[in-house]
């Protein structure tokens, strides 16, 4: 009986394992010192999965030259180009074994605490709800000479009304557990928005989360980085938003044919004014006015309330 109790809170009686998942895409300049970062981690029992989403540079052969023949506990899959978001879920998939799962840019340096330091909070919640840990980090210029932020956690708790219309959580930052993944993996591919969001989205509904301040890894600003979204992409969002359907609805639509049936009716109504299908003046004019932030940034809040009144989003 006590040792069920431990087990139901997290206080693990054996080592528990993490896989480090990592996608590549054209990413020899610098992927090696984020691998090397890895493999100096202060918690020892880790695997690295690297899927490379179809490179067109040498990073395949440098990942087979320097670090496949030296450790069984690093596992290359070579795929085709399927975006970073199909790319994660297919390495979710393939890492079938282990207790957590940790998402990992390939451009980015962390520190040899950052995993000790999620297992440290993880290992201490009742493990069988979806639990997703977010840590702070700090960025820096493309050489990493310079420090130009710290991105902390945000001012208001993240509660379910946010989490449908804003990421909070990256997922180079983020380290989920078993339960959190197995309802990650019962959304179509196709649907999934981006691999982060949906998994804060399930975390937020069903489960624990929980941003740490503590910075414990480098976040290299690139300038074609799939993770910085400067003002240009915002507003070719912006404009794409307008025109078709956007990514936002497409992923909350997946989140209610999987989930729905399990929120409380006060989260499903909620969700609902974001999944209907054509335009519905009540819903858009209720979100576009609602008293409550949407967004941290002020031209993203506006943005975003814009496509609510148009009824985008």
């Amino acid at each position: 009986m006590e040792c069920a109790q431990r087990e139901k809170r997290g206080m693990k009686t054996e080592n528990s394992k993490v896989n480090i998942l990592l996608s590549s895409y054209n990413g020899a300049a610098y992927i090696g010192q984020q691998i090397d970062s890895v493999l100096s981690q202060n918690y020892p029992y880790l695997e690295l999965y690297i899927r490379d989403d179809g490179s067109e540079d040498h990073t395949v052969d440098l990942l087979r030259r320097n670090y496949a023949s030296q450790t069984e506990s690093i596992h290359i899959v070579e795929g085709e180009n399927v975006g970073f978001a199909r790319s994660f879920y297919r390495l979710l998939k393939e890492a079938e074994e282990g207790e957590y799962w940790a998402f990992c840019d390939q451009d980015d340096v962390w520190y040899p605490d950052k995993i000790g330091k999620a297992l440290n909070w993880l290992e201490h919640q009742e493990n069988d709800l979806p639990l997703l840990f977010h840590s702070a980090y700090e960025t820096y210029t493309q050489d990493l000479a310079q420090k130009t932020g710290t991105v902390l956690p945000p001012a208001q708790p993240v509660d379910f009304r946010r989490a449908m219309t804003d990421c909070v959580y990256q997922g180079f930052s983020m380290v989920i557990n078993r339960p959190l993944r197995e309802q990650l993996l019962r959304c179509r591919e196709e649907n999934l928005g981006t691999h982060d969001w949906m998994a804060m989205l399930i975390a937020v509904a069903f489960g624990r989360h929980h941003y740490d301040n503590i910075p414990v890894s480098m976040h290299r600003r690139l300038s074609g980085s799939l993770s910085a979204m400067d003002f240009k992409s915002r507003f070719r969002w912006f404009l794409r938003t307008l025109t078709e359907e956007s990514d936002t609805r497409k992923m909350l639509r997946e989140f209610e044919r999987v989930f729905g049936g399990m929120l409380p009716e006060e989260k499903a109504g909620i969700l609902r004014r974001f999944t209907k299908e054509g335009f519905h003046c009540k819903d858009s004019l209720w979100k576009a006015f609602y008293p409550g932030r949407w967004r941290p940034c002020l031209s993203s809040e506006a943005a975003v309330r814009l496509l609510m009144l148009f009824g985008r989003i």
